[in-house]
């Protein structure tokens, strides 16, 4: 059966005659009663249309009165006034991929499906597959795929006024009735097909996995998705990411739903259990009027060909409050796998803020090893319990030492996280901008201040004994899908989340003002070759000297911009900033701080990098995304992942401005990123 909308006051539906089973479903279109005596006669014409091999046309108006003919309604000639598209175009269009800055800017993101919306859309699907879960196997897999998901809207509208519509293909004559889905087992292709579709409208493109018509012959493919959605992020869209996971383990639900083991499975019994794992989990997710869909005795009273329209009120009912987790104390060093180490006080600061719980605050719970001198905060992020380290100083020398102890007083470690500041290539490989606030984390750890100097030049040591080795097989496969599309938007959404409660959680202690973002217009960028340097008629003790051309004098290092006259006119003009400068003038502050996460090498020495040039050489010579100065230092001792907020442009412009809002930013990607690792 296919139903379309051709007409504000009517909807057609078409009934061939191939099918050998209708719904036994009772209509109830807009509240109004069916009169029996008029379904009695609608079953004889429709059984007569069947025996002559006719097509009968339904026509619905919006009172929910029913006609019936074997003639095409003139409503449908008002057909070629409609648009269609299917998700599948949809896909190709880019319209449920993420809204950036840049689609705002350009007036396009009002044609992209929002989160809300993407939610809706699942929901309806969902509610769908509830509905229809017991149709054939054919007509599962028929129609959950995004070539067969229809938007119907009349010509002339704005994409906004999209009605969706399932085409749903009847069964041969002759066929059997399906298999309960009692007998599922894992890789089942209609929930398989359904999962893999709900995790392509939230990416908003299509994943490239053909499934079969037998569960055995997708259990691999069964397993993978399941593996991506473990380590997909557990809050923010947690709900949503259940709702796939309900799909993916619905067999292993049916127990707890039976009143005895070996109780049959029955349609009513598979469509609660739908509704708890998958629908109910939507609903949280997209927060419709009604939070939880009442469920009736009978079946869905709706025909098999239905309507699914996309509300977009916005919830009146109060929130629904889930129950909080709660977490016991960890009772030795052993239960501690995750420590963050950061080199400053205000890095710091940053990370504790977005602590949870903290284990020792009554005084030193757990102790150390002896003969280590670090001293620790042990607390909870998240589900993670983590251990705080504050370096004694700056530098590798500095964190090798400390990780070195780390591992003694903790030897259950699997991860060490060394968060904080950095400076930042302006352009990564020439091509993706990095701007102040943005984050960078480590694919690989270059020393490049280790090496020989030879008269003409210095080389960076590249022998494998002596580099930083490769991470950790689980470090490699969890930066491997951060370099995904999809796994990054949402680390860069859930981050941006984080971002915002930090001042929040400051507040109380009056030192919100320290993580207020900069904004677009401190974010200065120099060409590489323009110092900071005296400027014009000011003075300089160097000024005009023969001997010392390119050096400046030690006055103008302690000197802003400003103070010295750095001219504007050699600022580097780039669209991502002005994008951002864009989104504040328009009031949008917290979509314009949101920090862009990049998955890249880090170069890490003892210097403090303060020359565009040097900086552009080195970044050229060992493809680096930022430089810092204890990453090299912790690799080789504790399992690492370098997470650095980029402060500056390590040239010789650099300021403080930005240290905070970056330590901000590094530590809330590292909350976001510990989601994903446990």
């Amino acid at each position: 059966m296919n139903s379309s909308p051709v007409h504000t006051k009517e909807r057609w539906t078409c009934l061939y005659p191939s099918a050998t089973r209708w719904s036994g479903r009772s209509p109830n279109v807009g509240g109004s009663k069916f009169d029996p005596r008029k379904r009695d006669k609608m079953c004889s014409a429709i059984q007569q249309a069947q025996a002559n091999g006719k097509v009968l046309h339904v026509v619905v108006d919006e009172q929910g009165l029913y006609d019936i003919t074997d003639q095409m309604p003139a409503v449908m000639s008002s057909v070629d006034k409609l648009s269609v598209e299917t998700l599948a175009q949809l896909f190709d269009q880019k319209v449920l991929t993420r809204i950036t800055a840049r689609d705002y800017l350009s007036g396009t993101a009002k044609k992209k499906f929002s989160s809300r919306e993407k939610a809706l859309l699942a929901l309806s699907l969902a509610r769908c597959l509830m509905d229809f879960f017991d149709q054939d196997l054919e007509l599962g897999l028929y129609s959950w795929k995004p070539e067969y998901l229809y938007f119907l809207r009349p010509s002339g509208t704005s994409t906004s006024n999209r009605a969706l519509y399932i085409s749903l293909k009847p069964r041969e004559p002759g066929a059997e009735r399906p298999a309960s889905l009692g007998g599922v087992s894992p890789g089942n292709p209609v929930l398989l097909a359904f999962a893999k579709l709900l995790l392509e409208i939230d990416s908003g493109d299509t994943i490239p996995i053909e499934i079969q018509p037998e569960s055995k012959a997708n259990l691999s493919k069964w397993a993978e998705m399941c593996d991506f959605v473990s380590i997909a992020e557990r809050e923010g869209s947690a709900n949503y990411l259940k709702a796939v996971e309900g799909c993916l383990y619905l067999h292993m639900a049916l127990p707890n739903f039976l009143d005895q083991e070996g109780a049959p499975v029955t349609d009513q019994i598979l469509r609660k259990i739908i509704y708890e794992q998958v629908v109910r989990n939507l609903e949280l997710m997209a927060k419709p009027e009604t939070s939880k869909r009442k469920r009736r005795d009978s079946a869905s009273d709706l025909p098999i060909s239905k309507k699914l329209t996309l509300a977009t009120a916005v919830s009146q009912q109060p929130p629904v409050m889930l129950p909080t987790e709660e977490f016991s104390r960890p009772s030795t060093h052993q239960e501690f796998e995750v420590a963050i180490v950061c080199a400053l006080p205000l890095e710091f600061n940053a990370v504790s803020a977005l602590v949870d719980e903290f284990w020792d605050a009554d005084g030193d719970y757990y102790g150390k090893a002896d003969g280590d001198t670090n001293m620790y905060t042990a607390g909870r992020i998240g589900r993670s319990n983590v251990v705080l380290v504050l370096l004694a100083g700056m530098g590798n020398v500095n964190a090798a030492a400390a990780a070195s102890n780390l591992r003694s007083s903790y030897p259950g470690l699997r991860l060490a996280l060394v968060t904080g500041i950095c400076g930042g290539v302006p352009y990564i490989g020439r091509k993706e901008e990095l701007l102040l606030g943005d984050v960078v984390i480590s694919k690989r750890i270059i020393q490049y201040d280790f090496g020989k100097q030879y008269p003409d030049e210095f080389l960076t040591t590249t022998t494998v004994e002596d580099c930083p080795g490769k991470p950790a097989n689980h470090i490699c496969s969890l930066l491997r899908v951060f370099e995904t599309d999809f796994a990054r938007d949402r680390l860069e959404s859930k981050a941006a989340v984080y971002l915002q409660q930090i001042p929040e959680r400051t507040s109380r202690n009056h030192r919100t003002a320290r993580y207020k973002y900069p904004g677009a217009s401190h974010d200065k960028l120099f060409q590489a070759h323009y110092q900071h340097k005296h400027h014009g008629s000011s003075p300089c003790s160097y000024a005009g000297t023969e001997d010392h051309p390119g050096r400046v004098c030690e006055e103008s290092r302690t000197l802003s911009c400003a103070e010295l006259g750095c001219g504007t006119s050699y600022l580097v003009v780039r669209k991502r900033l002005k994008a951002k400068r864009d989104l504040e003038i328009a009031g949008h502050s917290k979509e314009a701080q949101a920090p862009a996460i990049y998955i890249g090498s880090i170069g890490s020495g003892d210097a403090v990098i303060k020359s565009g040039k040097d900086r552009d050489k080195l970044a050229e010579r060992h493809g680096l995304a930022a430089f810092e100065m204890e990453g090299a230092g912790v690799w080789d001792q504790v399992p690492c992942i370098v997470v650095k907020g980029v402060c500056d442009y390590a040239d010789s412009h650099k300021n403080k401005t930005w240290q905070h809002f970056a330590a901000a930013t590094a530590a809330a990607t590292a909350k976001a990123l510990l989601e994903r690792h446990i």
